[in-house]
């Protein structure tokens, strides 16, 4: 079983931390513009800033169908 610590560094590790939605969704759109598609803004459980990620596939096929 993973550790708390280990599931948090995995969780925000090195990642960026925005502390807006709206500026992590600026960030998504930028990323999205180098080529790195599917990215979306998440709200951290542990640290309660937000992150850009990529999107669950669920979500994916949803938008895509």
């Amino acid at each position: 079983m993973a550790s708390k610590r280990h599931v948090r560094y995995l969780s925000c590790g090195d990642k960026m931390a925005y502390t807006s939605e709206s500026a992590a969704k600026e960030a998504a759109r930028q990323l999205g513009r180098k080529g790195k598609a599917w990215l979306s803004p998440y709200r951290c459980r542990f640290c309660r800033r937000w992150h850009v990620g990529h999107m669950p596939h669920e979500a994916r096929r949803r938008i895509a169908v």
